[in-house]
């Protein structure tokens, strides 16, 4: 709702705002989230600040004030301070526009200096820190280099490991290969010789048929002689 609330309020759409405003309001009254509550309290006093119902600007501001009041709550209660000084310029209220000038600078002036002491503490800690960090850099710098030269020494060794078995796992695939190809050439060649024999064998077979049938084929021409006498 108060993602809604302030989305509607950026496009100036205040009828819609306020309608998400309540909504949340009611939430963050039921979960006492005093932060989110004076938040909503803020958008409200915003909302008829800009569509110029001071009065009610006013009332909302009021109770941003208490809840900020309640909890510390400074920035939002400083916020507030300057809404109500501008509302009340809007009424003509001289007296209580000063008042709230009054106490929007002031508070203003005293969370400035408590920002300044706050950032003086952090620079404080940051430089210390650095410092330590620095020590701690500079103690560890030696170990540190130790231990990038044994990774790359790893690095180095386990690369070689993998190049000596990418070069045995070759070998041996070119030595099972060319095994294979010997005995293949070997087994050919076999064959080859046994079917040369085959081939002489059959030739020698062909050409004692051919001996026996010219044998025969003179034989029968002798008969037929024969015959052919006898008659």
């Amino acid at each position: 709702f108060t993602y809604c609330n302030g989305l509607f309020y950026l496009e100036k759409d205040f009828k819609k705002s306020l309608e998400f405003a309540y909504k949340a309001l009611e939430g963050f009254k039921r979960s006492n989230n005093e932060r989110e509550l004076s938040q909503t309290y803020v958008n409200f006093s915003d909302i008829y600040l800009d569509t110029k119902n001071y009065m009610m600007a006013v009332k909302y501001a009021d109770s941003v004030e208490q809840v900020c009041l309640r909890n510390g709550l400074y920035e939002n209660l400083m916020y507030t301070y300057e809404t109500k000084m501008l509302a009340y310029e809007q009424l003509n209220d001289l007296k209580n526009q000063l008042k709230y000038f009054k106490k929007f600078t002031n508070l203003k002036d005293s969370m400035n200096k408590a920002n300044n002491t706050v950032a003086i503490e952090e620079l404080k800690t940051q430089y210390e820190t650095e410092k330590k960090e620095e020590e701690i850099v500079k103690l560890n710098k030696d170990n540190k280099i130790q231990e990038l030269q044994l990774e790359k020494d790893a690095e180095t060794k386990s690369r070689l490991t993998i190049i000596i078995i990418s070069v045995v796992l070759v070998l041996l695939l070119l030595g099972t290969l060319t095994a294979f190809l010997i005995k293949t050439i070997a087994e050919r060649k076999k064959a080859y010789l046994k079917l040369q024999e085959k081939n002489i064998e059959i030739q020698s077979q062909s050409e004692k048929l051919s001996e026996q049938a010219k044998l025969i084929s003179r034989y029968q021409s002798q008969m037929n002689l024969i015959l052919c006498l006898m008659h």
